[in-house]
């Protein structure tokens, strides 16, 4: 095994880790705001997840008899499709911070 099939390896168990925690952190804020702002963060952590885990079964998938650039379009696509559900999450975490903000003004 090659050094960078290790840091792959770990890059990947220590990002499912802190999206795990978003996830966890995110549902505990649901629970107990019950509010749109922890809806977004859950469903954006959620949606992320769900992505990270199943990237590398879409990407097997399409990869059988197709081209590498074609593996290079399908990473992009799915690129993009994190990042728009990253955007999803901070959306709502921007909107509990403003909500924070008003709170704390006298």
């Amino acid at each position: 095994m090659e050094s960078y099939e290790i840091f792959y390896g770990i890059s990947g168990v220590l990002g499912f880790i802190g999206q795990a925690l978003l996830l966890v952190f995110s549902i505990v804020y649901v629970i107990k705001s019950k509010s749109i702002d922890g809806i977004l963060m859950l469903v954006g952590s959620l949606l992320l997840i769900i992505t990270m885990i199943s990237r590398p079964i879409i990407s097997a998938l399409f990869m059988i008899e197709r081209s590498p650039s074609d593996m290079v379009f399908i990473q992009g696509i799915l690129s993009i499709i994190s990042t728009f559900f990253g955007i999803i999450f901070a959306i709502g975490f921007a909107m509990a911070m403003l909500k924070l903000k008003n709170i704390e003004k006298p």
